[in-house]
């Protein structure tokens, strides 16, 4: 049997590629199904590590962080992760 638990650090990794496929922080926290303010501290540490180079473009205005109680539906977390990486790395090939 597949073990289908999602962890903290599969949500992490979910939310960093969305960041550098630079969606909005509002279209992360829908699609992966966090807390906006979640994202937010993803992209400040993001930021912090790369010294703002990469995604400097990403934060021109200040980041709005807002609560969310969004629920988690195991299944349609797997299906959004891995259509955001299959997106992803279309984007990658092309570029």
């Amino acid at each position: 049997m597949v073990d289908t638990t999602i962890t903290n650090e599969m949500r992490k990794e979910a939310v960093i590629v969305s960041i550098k496929a630079k969606y909005s922080n509002l279209g992360i926290a829908r699609s992966v199904k966090v807390a906006t303010s979640y994202v937010c501290k993803v992209r400040k540490e993001l930021l912090n590590e790369n010294n703002g180079d990469e995604l400097a473009a990403t934060s021109k205005r200040k980041q709005h962080c807002q609560r969310s109680a969004d629920s988690l539906t195991t299944p349609e977390f797997v299906r959004r992760v891995h259509g955001m990486a299959r997106h992803y790395m279309m984007n990658e090939n092309r570029g």
